[in-house]
């Protein structure tokens, strides 16, 4: 090969390795979150009664996903009568922002009664409110004891949540917990007394007008689980566990307004459940997000 082969092999190697160079020393883009953030920080729910509901007997194994509760043992719970629905709202009028609003719109959840074999020990915890309203309130402690009521994500209409929020809503299923104050001193939490209510889901939106609603007493911690045989995706995983709610009594001035619906589940271990009607006459409790032992959302 004459000198001017050697020469072109040279630049060619030449460039070769410059290109691995630029290519090494070239981050790849930070992967981006699968879900909105402020969806956590921003999912209020208003609870209803429903009317008189039970369901067909059904017996759960559920596993708790939160990163401060994740060594609690698997517990199985027998499904027992229906006590209310919830569905997602903006409290004083405050909208979610986008994208997080159109995964929140569709949080709705089904509760119920139930029994289990065997207890489940207590915990304290520290409580951070997470909503932007309470930023100023400071965290409380309290002691999680006597599981009594478990929510489930349904859908209130026949449509069901679009298909890109779905993955995400129909895996908000928690395990509520009655949560009473450890330090008196610190017993509060959030003191705001009235507020403005409006419905965010288009079917509740629909039937129900925006109205006020007094924010009592603290009632109980909802915490996420996971049923087994559902196989959440990582990414859904990622943002599901930390969805915490804590509730508080609501007081309205009935005004004879009621919503009508029909209920369908959206976990994938319960989409072949009979559907069920659901009448909401009068709301009973609010329930705002919160942080546990200082354990934030992703975002």
């Amino acid at each position: 090969m004459g000198e001017r082969g050697i020469a072109v092999r040279r630049l060619v190697a030449g460039l070769a390795a410059l290109l691995a160079a630029v290519y090494v020393a070239v981050p790849a883009p930070a992967a981006a979150l699968a879900f909105p953030p402020y969806f956590v920080s921003n999912l209020n729910l208003e609870c209803w009664r429903a009317g008189t509901y039970v369901p067909t007997p059904l017996d759960l194994t559920l596993k708790h996903i939160h990163p401060a509760l994740a060594d609690l043992p698997p517990v199985t719970v027998h499904l027992d009568a229906r006590e209310q629905v919830c569905g997602p709202i903006s409290i004083n009028y405050q909208t979610p922002p986008l994208p997080a609003l159109d995964f929140i719109r569709y949080a709705n959840v089904s509760c119920y009664w139930f029994t289990t074999d065997g207890g489940i020990g207590t915990r304290e915890l520290v409580l951070k409110y997470l909503n932007p309203l309470f930023e100023n309130a400071p965290p409380v402690s309290v002691r999680m004891t006597e599981p009594g009521r478990l929510c489930l994500p349904v859908s209130n209409d026949i449509y069901g949540p679009p298909s890109g929020v779905k993955a995400l809503v129909s895996r908000i299923s928690l395990l509520c917990y009655k949560a009473t104050a450890v330090m008196p001193v610190n017993s509060a939490g959030v003191t705001m007394n009235y507020m403005g209510i409006e419905q965010l889901n288009p079917t509740l939106a629909s039937q129900i007008r925006p109205a006020g609603v007094g924010f009592g007493t603290r009632r109980h911690l909802c915490v996420p689980v996971q049923i087994a045989g559902d196989n959440i995706p990582p990414d859904v995983l990622e943002t599901a566990r930390y969805v915490s709610l804590v509730t508080h009594d609501a007081s309205a001035v009935p005004n004879g307004e009621a919503a009508y619906l029909t209920l369908r589940h959206n976990n994938p271990r319960l989409v072949r459940r009979p559907s069920e009607p659901a009448t909401l006459t009068t709301p009973t409790l609010l329930a705002v997000p919160v942080a546990i032992d200082n354990q934030l959302p992703p975002g």
